[in-house]
């Protein structure tokens, strides 16, 4: 949650804004078990997205994000060489 508040800071968005999306994951996580509950670009493939993510957010968050969206990638079981060079 500290990454999304320093990006959240840093788009002009506040934090709070967040927390609907927050309780949201956690709750499905929690009911469904976290592989179940994934949702976003890396559990789709969507390299576009996560492309379009990668040169827009600062760069002192990109490890964070880039760590972060390896281990989506190991939780949902894809096999993705494009998305896993990407992330790397």
């Amino acid at each position: 949650m500290g990454q999304v508040e320093r990006m959240a800071n840093n788009a002009g968005v506040p934090f709070e804004a967040f927390a609907p999306l927050a309780r949201t994951a956690i709750e499905a996580a929690l009911i469904s078990g976290p592989a179940t509950a994934l949702t976003g670009p890396v559990s789709r493939g969507d390299t576009a997205t996560i492309e379009a993510h990668l040169r827009v957010i600062d760069s002192s968050e990109v490890a964070v994000y880039k760590a972060l969206a390896r281990d989506a990638l190991r939780l949902s079981g894809r096999d993705d060489a494009a998305l896993e060079e990407l992330l790397s």
